[in-house]
């Protein structure tokens, strides 16, 4: 889990100055550089999930429940849709175990959003780590060290592997919603292998 700045640097004590920053990916010299754009981009993974788990529930054509999916902006409203899609059609406690599992998905999502919205800085004070600087409506404003997070390589990492993770989930889940049989067994499962 990534720490504010302030509680990083007590080991050492950087000068806000020294940040370079930057609306787009950070330069070369970042050596996370590769490893932000990787955690960024593997969300696609659990849309692509979300998606095949929304074209599946509601047994439609194909092509015009796929369109209508992502033509919806919002991934709160996305959620929501796959939700009301599985309402009527699934186990209450299979539908408990989708509302845990879209939970999970809303999480990681904002933590994501949060990579691929803040400005990326580097500072050679800290030549192994990605500062993550708040967004301000005030260019001129300084920013304090809680504003700014620190990221380190194995955190970008977990962040790949947390998505795919839950895109392996939404994928057995929507398998497992067409399994015969005890759905709190195969929900249990699924939670102990999200982690839940």
């Amino acid at each position: 889990m990534p720490v504010s700045l302030s509680d990083f640097r007590q080991l050492r004590d950087p000068i806000l100055q020294e940040i370079e920053s930057s609306q787009s990916a950070p330069s070369k010299d970042c050596p996370l550089s590769s490893d932000a754009i990787r955690a960024v981009s593997s969300w696609s993974m659990v849309e692509q999930a979300m998606l095949e788990l929304f074209v599946f529930l509601l047994r439609g054509n194909r092509h015009r429940v796929a369109a209508s999916f992502k033509a919806v902006n919002c991934f709160r409203t996305k959620c929501n849709m796959i939700a009301a899609a599985a309402k009527n059609g699934l186990f209450e406690t299979r539908f408990t175990t989708l509302e845990k599992l879209l939970s999970v998905t809303l999480k990681a999502k904002r933590r994501r959003d949060r990579l691929e919205a803040w400005a990326w800085g580097y500072s050679d004070t800290f030549p192994n780590a990605l500062l993550l600087i708040k967004p301000s409506d005030d260019s001129s404003a300084a920013h304090s060290s809680g504003d700014i997070l620190v990221y380190q390589g194995h955190e970008l990492k977990n962040m790949v592997c947390e998505h795919s993770r839950i895109a392996r989930c939404l994928d057995l889940y929507r398998k497992l919603t067409v399994v015969e049989g005890d759905p709190v067994e195969a929900s249990e499962r699924l939670m102990e292998w999200l982690e839940i």
